[in-house]
């Protein structure tokens, strides 16, 4: 990790300097604020800025190319899919063979607004659902990593919501 005093980009000021290339985040450091600003229903500040010839500098164009990488990388393994329809409370997908799970994208449908409040994500072990998450706001798109899980059935439940939800997509991935 780049030293937190010194980053290129909006932490370390707006401007380009020549000899900063070390001090550039990491892509893998930009997948996790891509999970913690992406993944939780907020824009992504990357941190880029322009050289003084007006070009993107070619270390941040080495890096935002691998971040970009990385990112298609987490949406590589879809195990499942499924779209909502509007004011359904539940929706399902199966799974083949229980493949491995360790990520689920929910997206709301949002051209109306956002209008679930609280949602379940549970797994279903042949017998009961077993509770994976459960958090609040979906919005335009919600990223939830845990560890490995492997049902043969997954269910998002909306528990709450303001007038009928809208779930755009429901998807669980395998990260690798």
């Amino acid at each position: 990790m780049p030293n937190r005093d010194k980053v290129r980009g909006f932490l370390g000021g707006w401007f380009w300097s020549a000899g900063e290339d070390h001090i550039l985040y990491r892509p893998q450091d930009l997948v996790e604020r891509y999970y913690s600003s992406v993944g939780r229903n907020c824009n992504h500040l990357i941190g880029m800025v322009i050289d003084n010839k007006a070009l993107v500098p070619e270390a941040d164009v080495k890096q935002f190319a691998e971040y970009g990488r990385l990112v298609r990388k987490q949406y590589e393994n879809c195990r499942g899919k499924i779209a909502g329809k509007l004011g359904e409370r539940e929706l399902f997908i199966d799974v083949d063979g229980a493949a491995p799970v360790n990520m689920f994208s929910v997206m709301e449908e949002i051209s109306k607004g956002e209008k679930t409040t609280c949602f379940q994500i549970s797994g279903y072990d042949g017998e009961q659902y077993i509770p994976l998450v459960v958090d609040k706001i979906i919005g335009h798109k919600r990223l939830i990593r845990l560890p490995a899980a492997a049902y043969p059935r997954y269910r998002l439940k909306i528990h709450s919501s303001i007038g009928d939800p809208n779930i755009r997509e429901f998807t669980a991935y395998s990260l690798t």
